[in-house]
């Protein structure tokens, strides 16, 4: 299910709250300009002790001016896979063993071919010519699984994907600024949920 909110008051209260959350334990920035491949933006790990879903997550990303993270190359995704796995905070260990991570920007559209048809990027980058699917993964497991994290195997960090849920809670996302941005201070936040009504009236009025 991607996001389809109808009542602007529900949104700017989400937008606030999701925004509101954020305030707190670490965030931390990486400026990817040198290196293998680099794009010269900055991505922000966020996280969210309540947990967040992914949905919730993008309104988030986008309040602070970016998107959820894309990892377009092997590069990029040992990139951003070094922010994710710079704060324990932002994992937890699932009922299977695993350690679930932060959010990733890939969703799959409704409609699309289960367990791997139809993922893409929501920035607008496109599908995903470039993956990092863990053994087994995409599984589409109970048939609503179409949502990008990080997954880590006998509760370890690891730098691969899964799909989940869109209704499930991780702890954590990753934020894409592309070009390089003046990321905002952490004041700065209730203001910037504020503003997001007109950007999520144009961008996410998604259905299942």
């Amino acid at each position: 299910m991607r996001l389809s909110i109808h009542r602007p008051l529900a949104l700017a209260t989400l937008a606030l709250a999701a925004c509101m959350r954020l305030a707190g334990p670490a965030q931390e920035d990486l400026v990817w300009s040198t290196g293998p491949g680099h794009y010269g933006h900055t991505d922000r790990l966020v996280p969210v002790s309540a947990g967040i879903t992914w949905d919730a997550a993008e309104i988030a990303a986008m309040a602070l001016g970016g998107t959820p993270a894309t990892t377009t190359s092997a590069n990029e995704n040992n990139f951003v896979f070094a922010l994710a796995a710079s704060h324990l905070s932002a994992w937890f260990t699932d009922s299977a063993g695993d350690a679930r991570g932060p959010w990733l920007g890939g969703f799959q559209p409704p409609g699309s071919a289960a367990p791997a048809g139809g993922w893409t990027w929501v920035n607008g980058e496109g599908g995903l010519a470039f993956n990092a699917w863990e053994p087994g993964q995409p599984n589409n497991r109970g048939g609503v699984e179409s949502r990008l994290q990080y997954l880590g195997t006998t509760a370890a960090f690891g730098s691969k994907w899964s799909d989940a849920s869109a209704t499930a809670k991780m702890l954590g996302y990753v934020v894409e600024f592309s070009p390089a941005l003046a990321v905002p201070e952490p004041s700065t936040w209730a203001g910037l949920g504020l503003g997001l009504l007109p950007i999520a009236r144009r961008r996410c009025r998604r259905s299942a």
